[in-house]
């Protein structure tokens, strides 16, 4: 029977240790034929401990199957990371692909955030132009000896202001934008629905609820 070694980092077989003498820890033999052996640790400081696992190619082959079997019969659970009502979810028994909508929510009150925080960077981008407008045409006086530094100083810091404040509603919108989007749930594989809740639940509100339990499908 022809023998394969697995070598990888065992931290879970060895602790930190805070001694002055050397340490050795010695091979231990388990009913399945596992040697350990690790390498000196000295003053404290762990090095590194290499596990060597025995394994027959029967019992390879075995582990393998259980893991593809288990991948092949995997369940997920569906959460929404939202409170809202629910519009839309996939009937049970339905294979979809990749990207194709699991789950709708009622995503109006997030939409008019959006809305909102939209307008208020269109305004803030209107401010900004003239800001920038305003402090180069001061510059440019000021560089002819029309205008003074305080001026110029004034429309500069005016000119910074507007442009934090833009940068700044940039990114609510973009956190507007990812909070919407949440109010949609996509698969992220392909799958089948294995069970959805009874008509009655149409609601996701105060705590996460499990909306569908999926398998994914191997092609």
């Amino acid at each position: 029977m022809r023998d394969l070694y697995i070598n990888r980092d065992g931290y879970q077989y060895a602790k930190f240790c805070r001694i002055s003498n050397f340490i050795k820890t010695s091979p231990s033999k388990a009913s399945a034929g596992f040697n350990k052996i690790a390498k000196w640790v000295k003053g404290g400081v762990l090095m590194v401990i290499h596990i060597y696992v025995k394994v027959s190619i029967r019992q390879l082959i075995a582990l393998t199957m259980l893991i593809l079997s288990s991948a092949l019969y995997a369940e997920y659970a569906i959460y929404a990371q939202v409170s809202a009502d629910i519009l839309w979810l996939a009937e049970s028994g339905k294979n979809l692909k990749k990207g194709e909508t699991l789950v709708k929510l009622d995503a109006r009150l997030a939409q008019a955030k959006l809305d909102e925080a939209q307008a208020i960077l269109n305004t803030r981008q209107i401010q900004f132009d003239d800001k920038k407008l305003l402090f180069g045409q001061i510059q440019q006086l000021f560089d002819n000896l029309v205008r003074s530094k305080r001026e110029l100083d004034i429309a500069r810091i005016e000119y910074q202001q507007a442009k934090y404040e833009l940068e700044a509603q940039k990114n609510r919108v973009l956190q507007q934008q990812l909070w919407l989007d949440k109010y949609q749930i996509l698969a992220p594989f392909d799958l089948q629905v294995k069970s959805a809740p009874s008509k009655r639940n149409v609601t996701n509100h105060y705590q996460p609820k499990v909306l569908l339990l999926v398998n994914p499908i191997n092609n």
